[in-house]
């Protein structure tokens, strides 16, 4: 229950399941999402908002791909902070291809897994993971890694390395 403000509320993606959000020439003023179920959040058209907040370990943002013809745009505050292996932020397109971003200017976000997004700007991404196909404006800082498998195994797997020494593979 509530009203609901055009220009002035805060709207909160609080759901247990996958959640489509499609707001056509629309734009939220602050959006807020805490959803952290598998399926997560799909924005399936361009996303507009002045603030963005993501906090919830584990949440997933799913962003349509384009020809740089959709640009998703923050254009106040970012605040995106996860934890640290399945725990970060998944940050990735929906389809196939390139989502093009512009955050604000000086962004820092915590705890992210950020796959093929094109930033008009830098975004320093710390304790994060590069999961590919990221133009230069992501900025990824040195992460350590711990090697915690109980055997031999393959470099390249995930479940093989961790944040924390002892602590779970999968970073």
């Amino acid at each position: 229950s509530g009203s609901f403000t055009k220009g002035s509320s805060i709207v909160i993606l609080n759901g247990t399941g996958a959640q489509t959000v499609a707001l056509g020439s629309n734009a939220f003023n602050a959006l807020t999402i805490t959803n952290a179920s598998a399926g997560g959040v799909t924005f399936t058209d361009k996303l507009d908002t002045t603030t963005l907040t993501a906090q919830t370990n584990a949440t997933k943002l799913y962003f349509v791909v384009s020809a740089g013809t959709i640009v998703h745009t923050v254009s106040g505050t970012l605040t995106i902070a996860g934890g640290e292996g399945s725990n970060m932020i998944t940050l990735a397109p929906y389809g196939v291809g390139t989502w093009y971003f512009t955050p604000p200017a000086a962004t820092t976000v915590t705890g992210v897994d950020v796959s093929y997004s094109d930033s008009s700007v830098d975004i320093n991404a710390n304790s994060s993971n590069d999961g590919g196909n990221n133009n230069a404006h992501w900025i990824f800082g040195a992460v350590s890694r711990y090697w915690v498998a109980s055997i031999a195994g393959n470099w390249s797997v995930k479940a093989n390395w961790s944040y924390t020494s002892g602590g779970t593979g999968g970073y």
